[in-house]
């Protein structure tokens, strides 16, 4: 889900933290604040409908075969694709063989209805790499937390830590757009509030085979933009795999003008009556702590706090 990011980060998708989800309303998981295009308000209210008693029959049936049940998007690198490339598809796959199941996957791209074409449909019972405040799931403990990056070619010794730098204004730079109406990620929106607007670029995070993840980081390293602004895990990774050396400097946890919150903790997302199979993530969270840093790491994901990669 993209916070990015960004489902990056993500906008229900747009949990796209700039990833289709990336965090927040990216992404995507951008990373913001993730809505779903229509909630039933009969979720509301404390009645309990038989079809979601139906949904947790399955749940139980699926945990009895030893079967977790995940739903992802199939083309959001690095997060996930449907060959189970994804640093999420990894550190499922980890999680699921701590407790002793295996992985079975429905896949969704991460766009507005995700959660409800998915989790609330029955079609699973976890969704992958979420924001861990998403208010349309119960989160487990956060996997990893991240920020959104500034990727420059290291060439150029742009040496870019700010949005405030002045010379913004002058070169050409990339940033993420969540669907077809071009909402801005967190720190696009940012940019934006300094009056910094007609040297933009813009990159979808609704992906297909014309649009891909990769494309605004590849946009730095072919020259088309001076820089890009971007979900972490999307910059440290295709910086990591770019064709001439990138920089990747992580932004801080929040925009000091705008109150913009840059960086996210990510999570999966099970449905809120589903508290066994929570604690079960979360305990299974803890004993495989180190190895999942040791995914993220391999992946070049920049971790909330590390600096500059």
């Amino acid at each position: 889900m993209t916070t990015g990011t960004a489902l990056t980060a993500g906008v229900e998708n747009g949990v796209s933290t700039g990833t289709a989800m990336t965090a927040g309303e990216e992404t995507g998981i951008s990373t913001g604040t993730a809505t779903e295009g229509s909630i039933d308000m009969a979720s509301r209210v404390q009645i309990v409908p038989s079809s979601f008693l139906g949904l947790e029959r399955e749940a139980r049936r699926a945990e009895q075969l030893g079967v977790l049940r995940i739903c992802a998007d199939p083309n959001d690198m690095p997060a996930s694709n449907d060959k189970r490339e994804g640093f999420a598809n990894k550190i499922a796959e980890l999680i699921a063989k701590d407790l002793g199941d295996t992985v079975a996957y429905d896949w969704w791209p991460s766009r507005r209805g995700y959660i409800r074409n998915t989790l609330r449909a029955g079609n699973c019972d976890v969704v992958l790499d979420v924001p861990a405040q998403y208010e349309l799931v119960a989160a487990s403990k956060p996997y990893y937390r991240s920020t959104y990056v500034i990727v420059t070619r290291r060439a150029e010794h742009l040496a870019l830590t700010s949005l405030d730098d002045p010379r913004l204004k002058t070169l050409k730079i990339g940033v993420n757009s969540i669907g077809d109406n071009y909402t801005q990620t967190p720190p696009a929106d940012a940019i934006s509030s300094r009056g910094i607007n007609a040297n933009l670029v813009w990159f979808t995070t609704f992906y297909d085979d014309e649009h891909q993840p990769g494309d605004i980081v590849n946009a730095v390293a072919k020259g088309t933009v001076d820089l890009s602004v971007v979900w972490g895990p999307l910059g440290g990774y295709y910086a990591k795999h770019a064709s001439v050396p990138l920089e990747v400097t992580m932004l801080p946890d929040s925009d000091a003008l705008t109150g913009k919150q840059f960086a996210f903790d990510q999570a999966f997302g099970v449905r809120r009556s589903d508290r066994e199979l929570l604690a079960k993530l979360n305990d299974a969270i803890d004993r495989r702590r180190a190895d999942i840093t040791a995914i993220l790491n391999e992946y070049g994901v920049p971790l909330a706090g590390n600096g500059t990669r």
